[in-house]
């Protein structure tokens, strides 16, 4: 469900005098509001890549979750560095354009 459905479902609760529902999902919608913020702080100073990482892993405590992000960031970090197979980082001294133009065409 998403967050606006959520909070017609809230004003709906509160018409129907239901104070206890209404908290309950005011509490579950401030906790999702609360890591949703999170990922973005963290995407702002680490990067999306950061984020995936921190966020494939859902069964930490929140007891474990400082050396969690500091896992992601180092991980992500590692992938940063290594790419076997991305064309920005070969030489582009290679192929038809390392050939003169005047041989390419005239032979």
């Amino acid at each position: 469900m998403e967050r606006v459905d959520k909070l017609g479902n809230i004003e709906r609760l509160c018409d129907l005098q239901d104070v206890e529902r209404a908290k309950s999902l005011i509490k579950s919608e401030v906790q999702a509001l609360q890591q949703r913020n999170k990922l973005l702080m963290i995407a702002d100073k680490h990067g999306w890549d950061t984020v995936r990482e921190y966020d494939e892993h859902p069964l930490a405590d929140n007891d474990d979750d400082d050396a969690k992000l500091r896992s992601a960031i180092e991980c992500a970090n590692r992938n940063r560095r290594f790419r076997p197979y991305d064309v920005s980082n070969r030489s582009k001294d290679y192929g038809a354009s390392s050939i003169p133009l005047s041989s390419q065409f005239f032979s």
